[in-house]
């Protein structure tokens, strides 16, 4: 009599994934802080709105910081929590993203030299 293996092997169902951003809102960033926790890494994404400052208001540092309140606010605007694991993945996405992005800067950049 054959004998039945320990462990059954695994079915796996591939299910399509819809990916849906209807509703979501869309927020600017201008500066991000990265924290690694014990079991995941937390990306906070900020916005700095560059005060008002009229150009007699920048005569002097001082007076510059007494206007400013002695800080700059950062605003978040969304906090994201990833698994380390999949970090590395989305790191070479944004990589990957970014290279091709800039390629095609530089593509419109030489098309556009006389």
């Amino acid at each position: 009599m054959a004998k039945k293996p320990l462990h059954e092997p695994q079915k796996v169902l591939t299910v399509p994934i819809e990916w849906k951003t209807e509703g979501v809102a869309t927020v600017f960033a201008n500066q991000m802080i990265v924290q690694g926790g014990d079991d995941e890494i937390y990306l906070s994404f900020f916005e700095i709105i560059p005060p008002s400052l009229r150009l007699e208001d920048l005569a002097d540092e001082q007076t510059a910081r007494n206007k400013l309140g002695g800080k700059i606010p950062a605003q978040c605007v969304a906090r994201v929590v990833v698994n380390p694991e999949r970090l590395g993945d989305f790191v070479e996405t944004m990589q990957a993203t970014l290279a091709k992005w800039r390629a095609r800067q530089d593509l419109a950049d030489e098309r556009s030299k006389p």
